[in-house]
C-alpha cells in the first residue's frame, strides 16, 4: 500500500522533509503509541503523509480523533531519535548495526595486522631463500645472483614480535 501523501509532499521538488519541534515532538508521541495525541502539529504531520488519523472506537466520544503514525512516520521518527532530536533511546536496530559495523572494522584491522605480519614474512623467507642459494652458489665456486625481493614492511621487528601480531 502506498503513501500517495507522503510521496507527494517529498518529490515536489528535491527530497525535502521540514519538521517544526512541535511536529518532531508530536510525530515521536504518535509513533511511540498515544493514538489520541492531538495537537496544532497533527495536522501538517498528516497533510506530510507521516501520520494518518483512524476513526476513534464507538465507545469513545464521537469527535474523538485518533491517529497512527504510516510507515514513512515510523521511519522518520526513528531517524529522530538516531539524530538525537528525541528523549528516547536509540533503536535497538541502529544501535545493533552500529555495533556490528564497529566488529568488522575491528575485524578488518586484525586482518590487515595479519596480512602485514604474513607480507613480512614472506619477504624474509625470499631473502633467506636467496641467501641460500648464493651460500651454496658460493661453495661449488658457481655464479651468485642479485635477486629481486619483496620489501620487507616491517623491517625492524623480530619474529617474536611477527609472531605475537599474528596470534593477537
Amino acid at each position: 500500500m502506498s503513501n500517495f501523501r507522503f510521496q507527494d509532499y517529498v518529490t515536489s521538488g528535491a527530497f525535502t522533509l521540514s519538521l517544526a519541534r512541535s511536529q518532531v515532538m508530536a510525530l515521536h508521541r504518535i509513533a511511540s503509541g498515544a493514538s489520541h495525541y492531538a495537537c496544532a502539529a497533527t495536522a501538517a504531520l498528516e497533510r506530510k503523509g507521516l501520520i494518518a488519523s483512524v476513526a476513534a472506537p464507538e465507545d469513545y466520544a464521537p469527535d474523538r480523533q485518533e491517529y497512527r503514525a504510516t510507515g514513512a512516520g515510523l521511519m522518520v521518527a526513528a531517524l529522530l531519535t538516531e539524530a538525537g532530536l528525541t528523549q528516547d533511546q536509540r533503536d535497538a536496530t541502529a544501535a545493533e548495526v552500529t555495533r556490528l559495523q564497529q566488529e568488522i572494522e575491528d575485524r578488518r584491522a586484525e586482518a590487515h595486522t595479519a596480512r602485514t605480519a604474513a607480507r613480512s614474512a614472506l619477504a624474509r623467507l625470499d631473502r633467506a631463500e636467496a641467501d641460500l642459494a648464493n651460500e651454496r652458489a658460493a661453495l661449488r665456486r658457481g655464479k651468485l645472483t642479485i635477486p629481486i625481493l619483496r620489501r620487507d614492511p616491517l623491517p625492524n621487528a623480530s619474529r617474536a614480535e611477527l609472531d605475537a601480531m599474528v596470534r593477537e
